[in-house]
């Protein structure tokens, strides 16, 4: 079952989700107060973590650009400010 199409101002985790990725989202599990797990229509599984501070959000984008950059260990992808959504950790797995 998919989810309603969400209003380009909800800030839901689901709405999150689709309007970042441009997907339907069939659902989505809590992982934390700031992070939660959304399903998209084609398989792939997204973390959505929502940001209090649009500054935070932005220095904690600068760091994982930087560290991508710096080739570290693979990073999300897709922070934005106020909140963003990034793709399942390659190789799989979860972060502890």
């Amino acid at each position: 079952m998919t989810l309603p199409s969400p209003a380009s101002g909800d800030g839901s985790p689901a709405a999150v989700a689709a309007r970042l990725t441009g997907r339907a989202v069939t659902g989505v599990r809590p992982l934390s107060g700031a992070l939660a797990e959304a399903a998209l229509d084609d398989g792939r599984t997204v973390v959505v973590k929502r940001a209090e501070e649009a500054e935070a959000a932005r220095a904690e984008a600068a760091g994982l650009r930087w560290l991508a950059e710096a080739g570290a260990p693979p990073v999300p992808r897709g922070a934005r400010p106020g909140g963003g959504v990034a793709g399942p950790r390659p190789g799989g797995g979860r972060t502890p």
